[in-house]
């Protein structure tokens, strides 16, 4: 019986193991996403043209797979 529980035991340590090692093994994204803050003031094909919360202009070279999320200030009135 006690061996049974050490191979138990044994088995779950190195599913564990191989768990972490297939973690680390994930290398990061190649164009990891950026976040600007501010108002859209146009959207040409893949050309993304923004006025910052700065006020600078900021031209945006979107990738054929974007994606884009937007917030509204509302209240509960």
């Amino acid at each position: 019986m006690r061996n049974v529980k050490q191979q138990i035991v044994g088995f779950a340590a190195l599913a564990l193991l191989a768990g972490i090692v297939t973690a680390a093994a994930q290398s990061p994204p190649a164009n990891p996403p950026v976040r600007v803050r501010g108002t859209v003031e146009k959207l040409d094909g893949n050309t993304l043209m923004v006025k910052t919360r700065e006020g600078q202009d900021a031209t945006i070279k979107l990738p054929d797979n974007y994606r884009v999320l937007g917030l509204t200030k509302i209240t509960i009135a």
